[in-house]
């Protein structure tokens, strides 16, 4: 048996795979193939999005602070419909934490790209 080198797989291309998955269009074992994935890792992925919804791929840590922010606004909004606005407000929040890690890494960046060029020159 081949041992496979253990791959650690965007949040995107994890969403956009249980998408497919959800779709129907095509069996589970197939996609995973397709995908080039591992056996039951595409189920697995469908069980947190399952579980967890938009916010089922962020580190443990992030996914804790975005549940308790997601039930805080929905009590604030009561009267609309409550899964759609979860929803949306996890996705929100996921996306903005997408938005500061990429600030920070292009800070970091742009911090490398100085002392490279100091030492080039």
């Amino acid at each position: 048996m081949v041992r496979r080198m253990r791959m650690t797989y965007p949040a995107e291309f994890k969403r956009r795979a249980v998408l497919l998955a959800k779709g129907g269009d095509r069996p589970i074992r197939q996609l995973e193939n397709e995908l080039d994935l591992s056996a039951n890792l595409l189920r697995y992925w469908i069980k947190q999005y399952d579980t967890y919804g938009e916010a089922a791929f962020l580190r443990p840590s992030e996914r804790e602070g975005d549940a308790s922010a997601a039930s805080t606004t929905a009590e604030a909004g009561a009267g609309r419909d409550d899964a759609s606005e979860q929803q949306l407000r996890a996705e929100l929040a996921a996306l903005q934490q997408q938005n500061q890690r990429l600030q920070q890494d292009n800070e970091i960046l742009k911090k490398a790209l100085t002392l490279f060029s100091r030492e080039c020159a």
